[in-house]
């Protein structure tokens, strides 16, 4: 949950354009945006990974994709995050260990998390 606590300086209470301006540009910063994936759109053995996974991960756990082909295994990298207290460190280890196994079997598409 983001909780954004804005700025009630004379500026803003005289124009609340600005404010819903300046709320939005927090809300859609890069800061916040991350690629996701939904499991249907995964490939075949990366589905079947995921159901594996998926009762291991609770609500914080996370897992991390990336794939160049729907077929050839050596053109897949998928990690996830099992046991994490806190949501976004389970997301920001999943998507380290993605990026190595992504830059190790040359893949070019993106590491994104599986939503």
């Amino acid at each position: 949950m983001v909780v954004i606590r804005a700025y009630d300086g004379p500026m803003l209470r005289s124009h609340p354009t600005v404010a819903i301006s300046l709320a939005c540009a927090l809300l859609v910063s890069p800061a916040f945006a991350t690629d996701t994936v939904a499991p249907g759109q995964l490939p075949d053995a990366l589905q079947s990974m995921w159901r594996n996974y998926q009762p291991d991960l609770g609500e914080l756990g996370r897992c991390a994709v990336a794939f160049d082909s729907h077929t050839d295994r050596d053109k897949m990298a998928f990690t996830c995050s099992v046991g994490i207290r806190i949501t976004a460190e389970g997301e920001r280890r999943s998507l380290a260990r993605c990026e190595d196994m992504r830059q190790q079997k040359g893949i070019r598409s993106a590491c994104r998390l599986v939503r």
